[in-house]
C-alpha cells in the first residue's frame, strides 16, 4: 500500500479515519463503481450482435412446413420461440416485425403450386412465391403470398435464437468491459480525492494551524 499512498498523494500524519466525509467518500465509491460497471457490462452484453445463420439456430417457414402436414403459415412459424427475421442473400439475418394482418404466406406439403400461380383463400388472393432464389420454373412451389409477402422466398423468412456460445461470448465481453472500466475509474477518483481533496483540506488544516499559532503569539 506505500507504493500506491506515494502514487495517490495520500497525505502524511492525517488520520481520516476520524473524519465522516472520508468514510462518505468510501461509499461514493463503492457506490459508483457499482453503477459505472453494472451500466458498461449492461451496454456491452446487449450491444448489436451481427447475427447470421453460422451463428444462430433459425427455423425457415420452408423447413418448418416440410417436417409438417397440410398448411402451414406464419402464424404457426411465429409459435416458436425467438426472433422474427428475414434471411439476407449474404447469409445475415435482419430482425424483422411481421407485416400486419391479413396479410401472410401459406404453405402446403407436399408442393402444390404452379409458379407464377395465383389462388384465393377466403377472400385473400395470394401468388405463388420460390422455395428458394434460383428455383426452377417447372418446380412445383410449397408456399403462396399475399401482396406484403410476394417478393420473398419461402426459405427466406424465418424464426431464431442466439446460439448459446454466441450469447457466452457476449456475456464475457460485457464482464471484461466493465471490470476495465473498474480498473481504470478508481485509481482516477481516489487519485483526484486524494490530490485535489484532501490535498485542499490539508493546506486549509495548516493555514488554521498557522492563524491560531499567531493568535496565541499576540495575545502574549
Amino acid at each position: 500500500m506505500g507504493m500506491w499512498n506515494e502514487i495517490l498523494g495520500v497525505p502524511r500524519g492525517v488520520d481520516l479515519r476520524r473524519k465522516w466525509w472520508h468514510h462518505a467518500s468510501i461509499a461514493v465509491a463503492i457506490l459508483s463503481t457499482l453503477i459505472l460497471y453494472l451500466v458498461i457490462a449492461t451496454v456491452v452484453a446487449r450491444a448489436n450482435i451481427v447475427l447470421t445463420k453460422d451463428n444462430t439456430h433459425s427455423m425457415t417457414l420452408l423447413h418448418y412446413a416440410l417436417g409438417r402436414s397440410g398448411t402451414t403459415t406464419l402464424d404457426d412459424l411465429d409459435q416458436l420461440p425467438g426472433f422474427k427475421a428475414v434471411i439476407m442473400p449474404d447469409g445475415g439475418l435482419k430482425m424483422t416485425p411481421r407485416a400486419t394482418a391479413p396479410e401472410t404466406i401459406r404453405c402446403e406439403n407436399p408442393a402444390r403450386y404452379e409458379a407464377d400461380a395465383t389462388v384465393t383463400v377466403d377472400g385473400l388472393k395470394y401468388r405463388t412465391i420460390a422455395d428458394s432464389a434460383g428455383q426452377p420454373p417447372t418446380e412445383r412451389r410449397h408456399c403462396a403470398a399475399t401482396v406484403a409477402y410476394a417478393s420473398m422466398t419461402a426459405d427466406g423468412i424465418a424464426v431464431g435464437v442466439p446460439d448459446t456460445s454466441l450469447i457466452l461470448v457476449q456475456k464475457n465481453k460485457g464482464f471484461f468491459a466493465g471490470l476495465a472500466a473498474v480498473m481504470v475509474w478508481l485509481p482516477l477518483y481516489w487519485l483526484v480525492y486524494y490530490r485535489v481533496f484532501v490535498a485542499a483540506y490539508v493546506r486549509h488544516r495548516k493555514a488554521r494551524r498557522r492563524r491560531r499559532a499567531y493568535a496565541s503569539f499576540v495575545m502574549r
